[in-house]
């Protein structure tokens, strides 16, 4: 998932994307949650996942006024749709729904 490592940003009122390199990465936003509240380096976070720790004084926001937001795909993998528990489609169907940004 090395499109997770282009962080945009604003500069100027101009686009710009950083290739972050770092000593860590994850595809998973818990695990890079929990690693920038180790406080093992800066992390790019979904807002939803973000803001309640903000709001809770656990991660200050860094950049903030130079971010880009820009939709980020979000990505569900299961067993094929023939073994799928009809329950586990039932949230992943509601997950697009709410993240669904029309």
């Amino acid at each position: 998932m090395a499109f997770l490592n282009h962080w945009p940003f604003l500069v100027d009122g101009e686009p710009r994307v950083l290739v972050a390199e770092g000593h860590w990465r994850s595809g998973s936003t818990a695990i890079t949650a929990r690693m920038a509240l180790q406080g093992l380096g800066i992390a790019r976070l979904a807002t939803v996942v973000a803001e309640p720790l903000v709001r809770q004084g656990l991660l200050a926001p860094v950049l903030a006024d130079c971010v880009d937001l820009q939709p980020s795909p979000i990505h569900a993998i299961t067993l094929t749709r023939r073994h799928r528990l009809p329950k586990i489609q039932a949230c992943i169907d509601h997950w697009a729904r709410w993240f669904d940004p029309r």
